[in-house]
This record gives structure tokens, sequence and C-alpha cells, in this order.
């Protein structure tokens, strides 16, 4: 199940809006549901990425990484009350440190070396006074 709904989930990644609904925090996660939406988002032209499923099923593997699904224990609750939270959550570390208070640092796309070792330092700075610094995982400073 979690191949299928990492296939799906990459494949929406590339084409958001071929499954309207995809991701509602309102509808938890099953096989059956998985299943119905891959099948929609086929017919809409949008294949499962079963190449990005594998690489993330590899990622798993590393001791520390792990995978937190929308409407299941251990989600944060403040980021499952957003507008539109991701439906799946891949985290390296401690998946409980994202029910601590948290910041992100946000920045350019294109960020300078220098602005680069700003964001680092302020960054660092932020984490030994015990706050927890969260990523997106976006190019540049994120």
């Amino acid at each position: 199940m979690l191949r299928r709904m990492l296939a799906l989930h990459a494949a929406l990644y590339r084409a958001p809006r071929a499954l309207p609904g995809a991701g509602s925090p309102s509808e938890e996660f099953s096989a059956a549901r998985i299943d119905s939406a891959l099948n929609a988002s086929a017919a809409r032209g949008v294949a499962p990425d079963w190449a990005a499923a594998d690489q993330a099923l590899a990622w798993l593997e590393t001791p520390g990484h792990s995978v937190l699904v929308l409407g299941h224990a251990g989600y944060p609750p403040l980021l499952r009350a957003t507008a539109a939270p991701p439906a799946l959550l891949f985290v390296d570390g401690d998946p409980a440190v994202l029910m601590s208070p948290q910041i992100a640092v946000v920045g350019s796309r294109q960020a300078t070396p220098r602005g680069r070792d700003i964001a680092l330092e302020f960054a660092r700075g932020l984490a030994t006074m015990g706050v927890t610094v969260t990523s997106g995982l976006a190019r540049g400073i994120d």
C-alpha cells in the first residue's frame, strides 16, 4: 500500500490538479481510496510514478527516515489544520520534534553564498536555543 501511495503522491506532485480533492484533510488514506485515486489520475492522463515511489522507499530504508501520512497519528496537528496540508510528510530525524515550537527560515531561491551563510547562522542560533528549524526543501534558503 505504501508503494501505491508514494506513486500517487509523486504523480500528483507533478500534476496537482489532476485529481481534485487529493490530499484532502477530511479523508484518510485507505487501500481502496489509493487505488481509486490511482485509477482516477490515470484516467486524467497522470500515470503513477513507480520510479519515484521506489526511490522514496529506498530513502525510507535509511535509519532516521520516515514518512507521516495525513490523517494518521503522529502527523503534526498544526500542519493538518492548514488549508492544503501535504498528504505525505517525509521526515529526516525524529518526527516527535514536529510537535515542538518551530520556525522556518525563508529567503531567496537564488541565494548568494553570503545569504546562505547568514541563513545558516540564524538556523544554528535558533536550534541552539531549542527551536526546531523546519525546512520545506525548496531551492535556495529554506
